[in-house]
């Protein structure tokens, strides 16, 4: 089966509003252009990505009670006790402060749950590092993170086409990961205006 409309639309959104600068409207208000930090330092903008899903498989709208092998029964108040919701605007707001020493465990942390949960979050995390890595499997003819050319109309392509391709099975597991990545790499290789 396809991903729900809801998840794409979700992915989407993110990829758009992170890359056109206005995330979040407390980062509006601050008038904080986060872009360059981000560029200059790739892995920032990768933990964008992997506070993004860990936020959602945690707190929002997409937590899997049972995914593979594990299952995930955790009540909402034990889940508010266990982990402090941590989000890619907060770590935003870290980078602008120079306060991201306090995120390196919750990244660690971050990963590995989203290695264990087995879905197709673990497939978009790895368009996510290809893109913001610029390390694709098939090599991009040039590169396209500046802060000059980067904006959220020329970023969300390539993941719309993986949304639009990847298929899950009923634990929300990715059928055709691989593929989805290997078309979203020959999206990138296009001219800019195709």
């Amino acid at each position: 089966m396809k991903l729900s409309a809801d998840i794409k639309q979700t992915i989407q959104c993110f990829v758009y509003f992170l890359f056109n600068g206005h995330y979040d409207h407390s980062l509006i208000i601050l008038e904080y252009d986060y872009r360059d930090k981000l560029i200059k330092n790739r892995q920032l903008l990768l933990n964008c990505f992997i506070l993004f899903v860990y936020d959602k498989l945690t707190f929002g709208n997409f937590l899997y009670w049972n995914v593979g092998e594990k299952t995930f029964e955790i009540d909402s108040n034990e889940l508010e006790k266990k982990y402090y919701r941590i989000n890619c605007v907060d770590y935003i707001h870290a980078i602008h402060n120079d306060n991201l020493d306090y995120y390196s465990e919750i990244i660690n942390e971050a990963n590995i749950f989203i290695a264990n949960s087995n879905s197709f979050w673990c497939d978009f995390i790895e368009l996510a590092r290809c893109y913001c890595l610029e390390d694709f499997p098939q090599p991009i003819v040039e590169s396209y993170l500046s802060y000059e050319q980067i904006n959220g109309t020329d970023s969300v392509p390539p993941f719309a086409i993986w949304t639009n391709i990847l298929e899950v099975d009923y634990q929300m597991k990715s059928l055709n990961g691989e593929f989805a990545l290997r078309k979203a790499n020959q999206r990138m290789n296009l001219p800019q205006n195709a």
